[in-house]
């Protein structure tokens, strides 16, 4: 099948362009059906200073300044790892949930702030277990 292709490319001129056309249609139309979801994270400018200072990190480090500043969060995340679990478990401890419960609710974006009245209802119904 491959060598047909080839020998009707070398035979009819611009055959393989017209290919090579269709193809590109074709891709351009799935993608138009099918976007893909920008994973990308969008950040407020940084100012001129930080600015400024990541150009020269990522200067020296020979990274772009995208790839610098990814590094650059996910090394202040990880600083802060602990810290945000130790919060997580302290909002599921606050709705008598596990911390499992409580991460997974944060991640699929169904976790919900809770009211005073709310930490207030919270609160009675343990008054009412304890006695």
């Amino acid at each position: 099948m491959g060598l047909i292709f080839v020998k009707l490319c070398d035979d009819t001129p611009n055959l393989g362009q017209i290919w090579k056309n269709r193809a590109e249609y074709l891709l351009a139309m799935i993608t138009e059906m099918n976007p893909r979801k920008d994973e990308r994270l969008a950040l407020p400018a940084l100012g001129e200073y930080y600015d400024d200072l990541l150009v020269i990190d990522s200067w020296i480090n020979n990274r772009s300044k995208v790839v610098q500043g990814q590094s650059l969060l996910c090394a202040k995340i990880q600083e802060r790892e602990a810290r945000i679990k130790e919060r997580v478990e302290y909002l599921a401890n606050k709705r008598g949930i596990s911390i499992n419960e409580m991460w997974l609710s944060i991640l699929s974006g169904k976790a919900q702030r809770m009211s005073p009245s709310e930490v207030g209802e919270m609160l009675e119904e343990s008054k009412d277990d304890e006695d």
